[in-house]
């Protein structure tokens, strides 16, 4: 089987989609097929049989999407799948989420000065709709959505037909990431951050806005009020200056800690007695379902796609409304009890038991197959 994969970035380095995708390329490798990688950027940390297309970037995305379809017809024919970027594809892997879904949760993210200004932003960058006008036109391929409620949200946005859509969870390494490797690292990792037995917070995410970073701080700060053993650790490479300054304005400085480049996040996890990823929209955070592999308690949000995975007699790890202090400092104050951090990381570790990357890996395979059946016309 020959595949080509369209991305804007192929960095491995990155996490995230771009992890995710070096990880796939390297096993349908191993499974011997033939893959090509379509990009703008690549880096080193790729398996080395990989075919690497790497384009000049246009400035303009729509300009970006045209030049990846052009590249496409200098490439052998192959089975399409395309993450986002383009409007030639066999198969459409929408990682992350509705974008007009998106835009609606960002606005309610940004503090109410701020909105007005990425509303007028995205407004001049209307032009990005005209991908996805192409991306969702009937007929196009099939489309993967990460989680039902992405589906759901995309069949609402853009009057999609259900019946092209499959939902394909995310999985994860259940090996690299597990309750061994945090038992091994998590006295190390303490140590590091200097939290002793402070009842520790970690926040994974660049983008602070969105993933709730403000209503953390403030939650962090009542709940400091009350008990001066808790941290937080705020794990990424989003504008600290300015959350650090929101820390010291709400008088838990002491309390947060910001750390900047990180390319492993698990000594983190393993020092975390809860992640906390009170996010505003995540279409199937991987950080959520790495954290519950390593037996690591999540407070996350309804926006997020991994809250329709938890189990719903574990109450109150699921925020109705992210931008609610009251809500997330609540959910804070209850996961400072240890035996109900404890039942809440069991049945985290319940769930990745059905969700690991090669099952993940193996049902958009499957796809593949069922597209070249469909298409019939023996390429790829």
């Amino acid at each position: 089987m020959r595949v080509a994969l369209v991305l804007d970035r192929l960095v491995a380095a990155r996490g995230g989609l771009e992890s995710w995708a070096a990880g796939f390329a390297d096993w349908l490798l191993r499974r011997g097929c033939e893959v090509h990688g379509l990009a703008f950027e690549f880096d080193d940390a790729l398996p080395p049989g990989l075919v690497r297309h790497r384009l000049p970037r246009p400035a303009d995305r729509v300009a970006r999407a045209a030049a990846l379809a052009a590249a496409l017809e200098r490439v052998p024919p192959a089975l399409v799948h395309d993450f986002g970027v383009g409007w030639r594809f066999d198969l459409l892997h929408v990682h992350a989420g509705s974008r007009r879904t998106v835009l609606r949760q960002s606005l309610r993210a940004l503090p109410p000065r701020r909105r007005l200004r990425a509303w007028l932003d995205h407004v001049r960058a209307r032009r990005r709709d005209d991908i996805e006008t192409r991306q969702y036109a009937p007929g196009r391929g099939r489309i993967v959505a990460v989680s039902p409620m992405v589906k759901s949200h995309l069949v609402r946005d853009y009057a999609i037909d259900p019946a092209r859509i499959d939902v394909v969870w995310n999985g994860v390494d259940a090996e690299r990431f597990s309750p061994a490797y945090r038992e091994r690292h998590r006295a190390e990792a303490r140590e590091r951050l200097e939290v002793g037995a402070a009842t520790t917070f970690v926040f994974l995410g660049h983008n602070y806005h969105l993933k709730g970073l403000a209503p953390a701080l403030r939650a962090t700060a009542r709940l400091a009020r009350e008990t001066p053993a808790v941290r937080l650790c705020v794990v990424g490479n989003g504008p600290e200056e300015a959350f650090a300054a929101l820390a010291r304005r709400l008088d838990v400085a002491r309390q947060v800690r910001f750390v900047r480049d990180v390319a492993d996040p698990r000594p983190y996890l393993a020092a975390a007695d809860v992640l906390l990823h009170p996010t505003f929209y995540d279409s199937c955070s991987l950080a959520v379902l790495e954290a519950w592999a390593m037996g690591v308690p999540a407070i996350t949000s309804r926006w997020n796609g991994v809250h329709e995975l938890w189990p719903a007699e574990h109450g109150g790890w699921v925020l109705e409304d992210p931008g609610d202090v009251d809500e997330v400092a609540r959910a804070m104050r209850r996961a400072l009890d240890p035996a109900r951090r404890a039942s809440a990381a069991d049945a985290g570790r319940a769930v990745i038991q059905a969700r690991s990357l090669e099952a993940n890996f193996t049902r958009i395979e499957e796809l593949y197959r069922q597209v070249l059946r469909t298409r019939g016309d023996g390429r790829g």
